[in-house]
C-alpha cells in the first residue's frame, strides 16, 4: 500500500495456529480408511499506520482468535503404492474478531466470528 499511498503502511498480517489431531485407521494393500477428532487454536493480527512528518501513528489495528473443535475422517482407494483420496472436516469455530481505531469516536468494533465448517480434500497419494 505504501506504493500507492506513500503516507501508509500496513504491518504484516501475523497469523500463529496450533493443529492437535488424533487419527486412528487401517492400511490394506488397496484401500486406507482414517478418522479421529481434530483440535485447532488460531490467533491473527495486522494494523495500519500513517507516517506524516516524521511522527508515526496506528490508524487502526485489527485482532482476534478463533477455536476450531470436531473431526475428520478419510478414505482412499488404490493399488501397491498410489492411492486416490477424499478426506472431510467437520468443525464448530468459536471465535472473535475486533478492531480498534483512533479515527472512529467508538474507539472499535468487536465481532462474533462463530460458525460451522465443512471443508472436503482430495489428493493423490504415493507412498515412494
Amino acid at each position: 500500500m505504501g506504493d500507492v499511498i506513500p503516507v501508509l503502511s500496513v504491518d504484516d498480517f501475523t497469523r500463529w495456529t496450533t493443529d492437535l489431531s488424533l487419527l486412528v485407521g487401517t492400511s490394506r494393500s488397496w484401500f486406507r480408511i482414517w478418522a479421529g477428532p481434530k483440535l485447532v487454536y488460531t490467533t491473527f493480527d495486522t494494523s495500519l499506520r500513517a507516517d506524516l512528518y516524521m511522527n508515526e501513528q496506528e490508524l487502526a489495528s485489527f485482532h482476534g482468535h478463533g477455536a476450531y473443535y470436531g473431526g475428520q475422517g478419510g478414505v482412499a482407494l488404490g493399488y501397491r503404492k498410489l492411492f486416490l483420496g477424499v478426506e472431510l472436516t467437520l468443525m464448530e469455530l468459536s471465535g472473535t474478531a475486533s478492531t480498534s481505531a483512533t479515527t472512529l469516536p467508538s474507539g472499535g468494533r468487536s465481532t462474533d466470528i462463530s460458525g460451522f465448517v465443512v471443508y472436503p480434500a482430495f489428493a493423490l497419494m504415493g507412498e515412494f
